[in-house]
C-alpha cells in the first residue's frame, strides 16, 4: 500500500502521535501493483500482512505485487468500502465520524483545534458543536441516535463538497492551495524562442520589459557612513539608494504586469493567434490593429464583447449603405438587388480585364458606375434620392472611373467625367517602317495606333485571312488563341 498524505507525511505524523495515531483525511492509498488511486473506490486489504492494499481488477487476476514479496494470492482479505455515506449528520460522513472519534480518543475531549487540524474538512466550532448535538443532546444519551435514516440517492456529496470548501480551516485551505499544481507552461519550440523570445520553465524573456532597470542599481551598497547629513560629491546618502530602489521596484511592477497580460491575452500561442487573424475579414482585421490598445485596459473577455460590437456595428453600417446605394439606383426588392450587384460585379471585371486599375468593390465606385449607366441610359442628369427630396447631383461630382469604351454613346460632355489612370500611348511612327506602302491608309492609322509594325501586321492578317477561308468564318476567341502578341 502507497500511503501519502497532502499535509504531513507519514513518519512525521508517527512521531508526532505515535505508532497507533490517526490518519487524516488528507491520506490517499495507492494500489500496491499497478500504483492506481484507490481511496475512493472499493479496494481489497489484506488480512495476514499489514498493508496490503489492491484494486480490484489487479484482486481477481490474482497478481501477487513485487514490492511485496511476503503477500500470496491465497491469503485470506477484507473489502474495505468507500465510507461516503452520512450517519448522524448530512454533512458528515461516515469516515469523518469514524476520525472524529479516533481523535478525540487519541487527543482528549475537547482539544477541538487539533481534531480539526487532523479532520481537515471542519472547524473547530464544527466539530464541538457536532459533538454536543450528536453526542450530548441525545434523546438514547450515552449513546448517539441510531434511528436516524438517510436516502443514499440523495445529493449529500455536492453538500458535503459545499460544505468542506467553505469551512475549511486556514491551514488546511493553505495545504490544499500548496496541492494544486501550477498551469503547464507553454511548449518549448523554435516557435517560441524565435518569435517571442520566451523561455517557458524560466518564465522569462531574452530581453525583458524594461530590461535595463537592474543598472541604476546594481552597483548601490548600503554603509554605516551613509546619512541624510552627506553632502555633494560624497557617496549618495540612505534616502537617495531608497528612492533608486523604489524606482526598480515600480519598475519591476511593469515588467510583471506586461509578462502577465501577455499570458492572459494568449499572445505567447503564436498559431493560434495568427490562425485567428488569418480568419477575420480584411475590415475586422483593421479593427482590431485600432483597437488593440485597449485590451490592457479591460479583461479578455470584455475585450473579445468589445470587438465582437464592432464588427457587429460595421456589418449594420456596410448593410445600411447597400440599402441606400440600391434605392438611389431604383432598386426596390431583394431579387433586384441580387441582379444590380451581379451587372456591378460584371462592369468592375471588364474594367480590370481592360487593364484599368479600378481598386475593390465598394458602395462608392459602385454607385458612382450606377450613376453614369442611369445617365447614358436616360440622356439626363441622376437624380439620388426619392419622394419629394430630390436633389440632383452634377457630373463633375460623381469620383468615377470609368473608361469610355463601356460607354460609346455617351455625348461628349459626359466624358470627362472618365478619368484615366495612365495616359493614353502615342502613336507609332511607321512612314519609313518596312511594307508601309503595302497598307491602306485605314490600316496604317491601325498599326500606328496600336503600335504594331506593318510587316507583322501582315503576317497577323494573312494568318487570319487563311483560318477564316478555312473555317468558314473566325470568332474573336478563336482569333485571340491564334495570335498572341506581346
Amino acid at each position: 500500500m502507497t500511503v501519502t498524505q497532502t499535509s504531513k507525511s507519514r513518519n512525521s505524523q508517527e512521531k508526532a502521535d505515535g505508532p497507533g495515531g490517526p490518519l487524516d483525511l488528507a491520506t490517499r492509498y495507492n494500489c500496491d501493483n499497478c500504483n492506481k488511486d484507490i481511496t475512493d473506490v472499493v479496494r481489497i486489504t489484506c488480512a495476514t500482512c499489514e498493508e496490503v492494499d489492491l484494486c480490484v481488477t489487479c484482486f481477481a487476476k490474482g497478481v501477487q505485487p513485487g514490492t511485496r514479496p511476503e503477500h500470496r494470492n491465497d491469503h485470506p482479505y477484507r473489502v474495505v468500502e468507500v465510507l461516503d455515506f452520512p450517519v448522524f449528520d448530512p454533512l458528515w460522513a461516515a469516515d469523518e465520524e469514524l476520525l472524529f472519534i479516533e481523535n478525540m480518543e487519541h487527543y482528549g475531549l475537547g482539544n477541538w483545534e487539533q481534531v480539526s487540524e487532523q479532520l481537515s474538512t471542519k472547524t473547530k466550532e464544527e466539530c464541538m458543536k457536532h459533538y454536543e448535538e450528536v453526542y450530548i443532546d441525545s434523546p438514547s444519551w450515552p449513546m448517539p441516535n441510531m434511528s436516524i435514516e438517510f436516502d443514499k440517492e440523495s445529493n449529500r456529496r455536492r453538500l458535503r463538497m459545499q460544505a468542506m470548501e467553505s469551512t475549511m480551516s486556514p491551514a488546511s485551505k493553505k495545504t490544499a492551495a500548496q496541492s494544486i499544481k501550477p498551469p503547464r507552461p507553454y511548449a518549448s519550440n523554435p516557435q517560441v524562442h524565435e518569435i517571442q523570445g520566451y523561455m517557458p520553465g524560466r518564465g522569462e524573456y531574452d530581453i525583458e520589459p524594461e530590461n535595463s532597470a537592474e543598472d541604476p542599481v546594481k552597483d548601490i551598497t548600503f554603509d554605516a557612513e551613509d546619512g541624510p547629513a552627506a553632502v555633494s560629491g560624497l557617496p549618495m546618502d540612505e534616502e537617495l539608494k531608497v528612492a533608486l530602489l523604489d524606482v526598480y521596484n515600480s519598475k519591476l511592477d511593469i515588467r510583471e504586469d506586461k509578462k502577465r497580460f501577455v499570458k492572459e491575452v494568449g499572445l505567447l500561442e503564436y498559431r493560434k493567434v495568427t490562425n485567428a487573424e488569418r480568419k477575420r475579414k480584411a475590415e475586422e482585421r483593421a479593427i482590431y490593429e485600432k483597437s488593440r490598445v485597449f485590451a490592457r485596459c479591460i479583461t479578455k473577455a470584455d475585450f473579445e464583447e468589445l470587438m465582437k460590437a464592432f464588427c457587429e456595428e460595421l456589418d449594420l453600417r456596410q448593410q445600411i449603405a447597400q440599402l441606400q446605394e440600391w434605392r438611389r439606383m431604383g432598386v426596390r426588392t431583394a431579387e433586384e438587388g441580387k441582379q444590380y450587384e451581379s451587372e456591378k460585379l460584371k462592369r468592375v471585371n471588364n474594367l480590370r480585364l481592360l487593364g484599368f486599375n479600378v481598386g475593390p468593390v465598394n458602395n462608392q465606385s459602385a454607385t458612382a458606375a450606377a450613376v453614369v449607366g442611369m445617365m447614358e441610359r436616360e440622356k439626363k442628369p441622376a437624380i439620388v434620392g426619392s419622394g419629394m427630396n430630390l436633389t440632383p447631383v452634377a457630373p463633375s461630382s460623381v469620383p468615377v472611373n470609368i473608361p469610355p469604351i463601356l460607354a460609346p454613346t455617351a455625348p461628349p460632355s459626359t466624358l470627362n467625367l472618365y478619368r484615366f489612370n495612365r495616359p493614353a500611348p502615342s502613336q507609332l511612327d511607321i512612314s519609313k517602317a518596312d511594307g508601309v506602302d503595302l497598307l491602306s491608309p485605314a490600316e496604317q492609322i491601325l498599326c500606328a495606333t496600336l503600335r504594331i509594325l506593318p510587316q507583322p501586321y501582315l503576317v497577323i492578317k494573312e494568318k487570319c485571312i487563311q483560318e477564316s477561308a478555312r473555317m468558314g468564318g473566325i470568332k474573336k476567341q478563336q482569333a485571340r488563341e491564334l495570335i498572341k502578341i506581346d
